[in-house]
């Protein structure tokens, strides 16, 4: 599903995906779903059952510990 939404994106036809290096040092770290009990606004969650880069499974997980979650699959 990641490849066909790539080439989606993929305008100019050219197919490059070049991302700094810094910036996966900085995503290495980033884990939202840890921090969703501390979101104090209601939340609406949209999930794909079939995604292969964010798992359903760990999406329920961040929305059990959310307050006011709203799920719509």
């Amino acid at each position: 599903d990641a490849l066909h939404g790539f080439r989606l994106l993929d305008t100019d036809g050219t197919g490059l995906n070049y991302t700094p290096a810094r910036a996966i040092l900085q995503m290495h770290n980033h884990r939202p779903a840890l921090r969703a009990r501390d979101v104090r606004c209601p939340v609406l969650y949209f999930l794909c059952l079939e995604d292969t880069l964010a798992p359903h499974r760990v999406a329920m997980r961040a929305i059990d510990a959310t307050p006011n979650a709203e799920v719509h699959t």
